[in-house]
């Protein structure tokens, strides 16, 4: 019994929500990192 495309658009679209989430909070992540050792770079020097 094949699965209705709209089923499979649908996961898909739930598939990409997921991913579209997880590389925003692998960003964040490397964001937050750079901030904190430009801010620990600038407390060291002055």
């Amino acid at each position: 019994m094949p699965v209705p495309l709209s089923h499979v658009l649908h996961l898909f679209q739930l598939n990409m929500v997921i991913t579209s989430i997880i590389i925003l909070c692998a960003i964040a992540m490397v964001f937050y990192k750079l901030i904190q050792s430009a801010e620990h770079y600038y407390k060291k020097r002055y």
